[in-house]
């Protein structure tokens, strides 16, 4: 949200992820700068912007969380910015490795291998940092740099605006309810998986009291599966 909103940390973004200087970007027009709602409460942080970047398209891929998918994740996003068609790309001819095109290129960052002292002046290592801040300590470093480093203080600022709106307030209200429904949910399908497994024991003649100490459950609620349904 705070990147598809605040054009300018985008557009710096951009610049050190490609190589650019920014004031050779003169255009950035977000194709999907909004969250889907069946993506709020994902468990995985991913930034998917298609952007036209000085007439040409652009596609950041950001994946936080290793889930073994990224290279076909870019590929396939890539595909599809060209067209709705099943595309291949095979960048070099096999045999004599000529360039397929000049049109295309891709950009693989590990945030993994980030160093654990960044180069202040590499606005890639920067925006590594501010991209993998996941605790309050991680917010704490930001802030003994932001005087330093002026992309880290617009960041900081953005952050606070978005975090202090109505909007932000509302997504964390919906983000607590899914998690209290999601853990509810969870509760009552292991508490039949339980029930039913008692069930089985049960039937093999293995005491109760032995069924409650592997599974669990109580006397009384073992005692209940014994009673025979209505």
């Amino acid at each position: 949200m705070l990147l598809t909103r605040n054009h300018s940390l985008l557009k710096n973004l951009v610049a050190c992820s490609l190589g650019l200087q920014e004031v050779s970007i003169d255009e950035i027009v977000v194709a999907n700068p909004e969250i889907l709602p069946e993506l709020i409460e994902s468990k995985f942080c991913r930034l998917d912007i298609n952007m036209v970047v000085g007439g040409k398209h652009v596609d950041i891929e950001l994946q936080v969380a290793n889930e073994g998918n990224f290279k076909e994740r870019a590929m396939f996003y890539l595909s599809k910015m060209f067209n709705e068609m099943h595309s291949e790309f095979a960048w070099l001819e096999r045999k004599r490795h000529e360039l397929l095109s000049d049109k295309m290129s891709m950009h693989f960052y590990e945030m993994g291998k980030l160093p654990a002292a960044i180069d202040l002046a590499d606005g890639m290592q920067v925006w590594h940092k501010i991209l993998r801040v996941e605790s309050e300590q991680g917010m704490a470093e930001l802030e003994k740099i932001k005087n330093e480093v002026d992309i880290v203080g617009k960041t900081l600022d953005g952050y606070k605006k978005i975090t202090d709106s109505a909007e932000y307030r509302e997504l964390e209200r919906m983000r607590e309810k899914i998690r209290f429904d999601e853990s509810n949910a969870l509760r009552s399908t292991e508490k039949k998986a339980l029930k039913e497994a008692a069930r089985k024991l049960l039937r093999l003649g293995i005491p109760i009291e032995t069924v409650s100490e592997g599974t669990g459950l109580t006397l009384h609620e073992i005692e209940q599966l014994q009673r025979p349904s209505e």
